[in-house]
């Protein structure tokens, strides 16, 4: 267990990794696969006070636990242990992740609270997502191409174009961090949807969390809007997503590999980028 994401106390699983909210996420989950190989079980308890900053309205609190304004923190059914468990980062083909074994683990760590749930049925209502007939667009633009390669705003049109051509009734719901992107893509596809009270922003140095204001409940809202966001795209028939944390937990929550199409990124080597 690498000690500056998690440690044990007393039973406790105490989560530490800080950064953006997605990024948060998949050090958690990273946290209870590395807990359950130690005990041979997973965690009851799980104290994550000092995570997710980004969403607080004090700059540098590590001690308040938010996690429970957008997970369902009240851990129930935890899953038996399987030693073939095993963490993948954001950098991965999502196709081949073990959803079999990461479906229940993500069930009883990630289950959106009820406030997210509330904002799931308000966006799908308020934008009229038929889930059949919609594909998710999901475009994470801004500062990521310091850790990979992304795809041109044009890579992901021209993508929407082909599957448009083979499916022409299908609509598009968009969730990006960047309004350039989203402006071009409504531009070519006028009956898409997005939210429009996510913050998107066009700056290649930072991401949207950081920006939003302290003090009020911005950046928790911010969240909770975010997990929404996330969860409505893992319901869509078909998903176009880019490779990073934010992909990466549309598809866990998505659960299944069908009609996922990805454009895969290695932050290894920055020059690799293809749809896969």
């Amino acid at each position: 267990m690498n000690s500056d994401l998690c440690r044990i106390e007393n039973n406790t699983l105490v989560t530490l990794w800080n950064c953006g909210f997605f990024s948060c996420m998949s050090q958690r989950l990273s946290c209870i696969i590395s807990y359950a190989h130690i005990k041979k079980v997973y965690p009851s308890k799980i104290d994550s006070s000092a995570q997710f900053e980004v969403a607080k309205p004090i700059a540098g609190d590590l001690k308040t636990d938010v996690t429970h304004r957008f997970l369902r923190t009240n851990i129930q059914n935890i899953p038996k242990y399987i030693p073939e468990i095993k963490f993948t980062d954001q950098f991965t083909d999502y196709k081949k992740l073990d959803y079999s074994h990461l479906n229940p683990i993500i069930k009883t760590y990630f289950e959106p609270s009820t406030e997210v749930y509330a904002k799931i049925n308000e966006y799908k209502q308020l934008l009229d997502i038929d889930y059949e007939n919609t594909c998710g667009i999901f475009y994470r633009g801004n500062d990521k191409w310091k850790e990979c390669k992304i795809a041109s705003h044009e890579d992901f049109i021209y993508k929407a174009l082909e599957l448009k051509e083979q499916n022409p009734n299908i609509k598009f719901y968009v969730q990006t961090d960047e309004e350039v992107f989203l402006q071009k893509f409504i531009k070519k596809f006028p009956d898409s949807v997005y939210i429009d009270e996510l913050e998107r922003m066009d700056n290649k140095e930072s991401i949207v969390g950081f920006q939003l204001e302290r003090g009020t409940d911005t950046r928790i809202n911010h969240s909770i809007q975010l997990v929404a966001a996330v969860n409505l795209l893992a319901k869509c028939k078909i998903l176009i997503t880019h490779t990073g944390n934010c992909g990466f937990w549309s598809v866990l929550y998505r659960g299944h590999k069908n009609n996922l199409i990805q454009y895969y990124s290695d932050n290894h080597n920055k020059n690799i980028g293809k749809w896969i």
